[in-house]
């Protein structure tokens, strides 16, 4: 009988029980270390003087990898290694950039299935993990079984760049990328690396005390900016409240009555 030599491609590399239904012991083996199980198979129509293999029959039991997250899929890192903001400038040689772009990579861990950039700070994105600016998702499989092992999952370890063309991250929000992950069983994400996005001229940031009573010319707030507390005052007599997410003018550390897309006033 020809043999027939199979290959699949799997994302689980422990196999803690196999049961063997055949008289031939070597039927299956398995190797760890190499990630790679071997089993004889015969032919569903076996020819004549074998109808002994039609009985046989192997089952292998697999138990998926723990999801890795924290330090254990993160070591090593640097900032930057995840998520990039590039800011607009004027190049040497070329058109000026008009836009800044986010560009987020995903992980070299099979177990992946998407990658998002998340935005937080002003009450709008308080839900869950902040604001969804993009998401790239893992490819679907499908389809006949690739001959390198790479091109099953040809977006691992890919970075991916998003254009914002709007204000739907406004100065002073935190922008993260996050990993998702599922092995079959568990499903569960983690922050990969995080920047705060911020301008040549304004960021902002929530109030969180109010230093002195609104109409008093001294008057200033504290203000959570890219995670430090800063003392800023107020360039008309508009009265802010504690809670208020409001635009900064970096030089002066003055809080402007203007609005950049859904932020400010």
């Amino acid at each position: 009988m020809e043999a027939i030599e199979l290959t699949a491609y799997l994302c689980n590399r422990r196999f803690p029980g196999i049961e063997v239904m055949d008289p031939d012991a070597d039927a299956v083996s398995v190797n760890n270390a190499a990630g790679e199980v071997t089993v004889k198979m015969a032919p569903r129509d076996a020819p004549p003087g074998c109808l002994a293999a039609i009985q046989r029959r192997v089952t292998a039991r697999m138990e998926p990898d723990p999801v890795p997250y924290g330090d254990t899929l993160y070591h090593c890192q640097e900032d930057g290694d995840f998520l990039r903001i590039t800011y607009p400038q004027e190049p040497e040689h070329g058109e000026i950039q008009d836009y800044p772009e986010f560009t987020v990579k995903n992980p070299d861990h099979c177990h992946w299935i998407a990658t998002q950039i998340l935005a937080t700070g002003p009450a709008r994105c308080d839900t869950g993990y902040g604001c969804l600016v993009m998401e790239v998702l893992a490819p679907e499989g499908g389809g006949d079984i690739p001959e390198n092992k790479e091109d099953v999952f040809p977006a691992l370890g890919g970075e991916n760049t998003f254009r914002m063309t709007d204000n739907q991250v406004t100065p002073g929000m935190l922008v993260a990328g996050r990993h998702f992950f599922f092995n079959g069983a568990e499903n569960i994400s983690d922050s990969a690396d995080s920047e705060y996005y911020t301008s040549e001229a304004f960021t902002a940031g929530e109030i969180t005390a109010i230093n002195g009573s609104h109409g008093d010319p001294d008057i200033t707030y504290d203000v959570s900016i890219e995670g430090e507390t800063v003392v800023c005052r107020p360039s008309d007599w508009v009265e802010w409240e504690v809670g208020d997410w409001v635009i900064v003018l970096k030089a002066q550390n003055i809080i402007v009555p203007m609005k950049i897309g859904e932020d400010g006033a």
